[in-house]
Formats: structure tokens, C-alpha cells, sequence
């Protein structure tokens, strides 16, 4: 994993949502693949499940039409957080989708696009070139979306 720093010289990592050093809040900006200081004069904002579930710390552009990252959007299904552990798997698992995203997108496999939420139009194309690449015969077929539901 790429090594982040905060503009006061401390060190950020990959899921932080504040610099541990001053406190400034941080995110991932997948348009330019680094974690960025959130200056919201800059025009992003951080992904609707941030405020609302504090699962997420990816920006998104402030004029999108859409309230969730580019990688959220993949997403069908939010767990029932009334069930009691499910915040905590459903952090763990954000936190591993978006590991594997940046990695597909370090190999261009995956990409975002500054000002829109295209890495979703994509992610089909880059999946299949990637099979054939790997010479791999799916047993499923592929589909651009990580899903995980948790039963009562």
C-alpha cells in the first residue's frame, strides 16, 4: 500500500478519516489516488456513508449528482445495523472493497474519473479483460458489484 502524509508532515493511512498528528480531516480522493486534507472549498466531499454511517472516508465531487463515493455506488445493500456487530463487519468490509479498489485501479484494471463516478462503467470491462488476461474461466458470471448480506 502506497504510504500518505498530511500536509503537517504526519504520516495517514489508507483508512484514516482525521491525521492522527493535527487532526485535520482527511479522505481518499480516488481522482487523483491520493488521500487529500478535505478543504471543502476544493469542491468534494466525503461519501454519504461517512455522515450517515462513518463507513466510508473516499470523496466524491460536490457537484455529483450521486451522495456516494464511486466506490460505494457498488453497493445493493446496507446490513441491518440494528443487528448488533453488524456496523463493525460492515466497516471491515468497506474497508477491504476499497483496498482491492485502489489495487485494481494502481493496475488499470479499475478508473475513476476526476468530476464523475465513472469507474463503474468500467469495472464490466476491466473484469473481463482481466479474466481473459489471467486466463481464468469464471465458475459465475461476473457482475460489477460487491454485495454482502448478513442474515438475522
Amino acid at each position: 500500500m502506497k504510504r500518505f502524509f498530511c500536509s503537517c508532515g504526519g504520516e495517514i493511512f489508507f483508512e484514516n478519516h482525521q491525521c492522527l498528528s493535527c487532526q485535520t480531516a482527511v479522505g481518499f480522493d480516488p481522482a487523483c489516488m491520493q488521500m487529500v486534507v478535505v478543504d471543502h472549498a476544493d469542491h468534494h466531499r466525503f461519501c454519504r456513508n461517512k455522515s450517515q454511517f462513518g463507513v466510508c472516508n473516499w470523496m466524491r465531487p460536490d457537484d455529483g449528482g450521486n451522495p456516494l463515493c464511486s466506490a460505494c455506488q457498488f453497493n445493493r445493500t446496507i446490513p441491518n445495523l440494528g443487528l448488533d456487530g453488524n456496523q463493525k463487519h460492515w466497516t471491515v468490509l468497506e474497508q477491504a472493497k476499497k483496498r482491492l479498489f485502489f489495487t485494481l485501479m494502481q493496475l488499470g484494471f479499475l478508473c475513476a474519473v476526476a468530476g464523475t463516478n465513472q469507474i463503474r462503467d468500467c469495472c464490466l470491462i476491466s473484469l473481463t479483460m482481466l479474466e481473459a488476461s489471467l486466463s481464468i474461466l469464471p465458475t459465475a458470471s461476473l457482475h460489477p458489484v460487491i454485495a454482502k448480506e448478513w442474515l438475522p
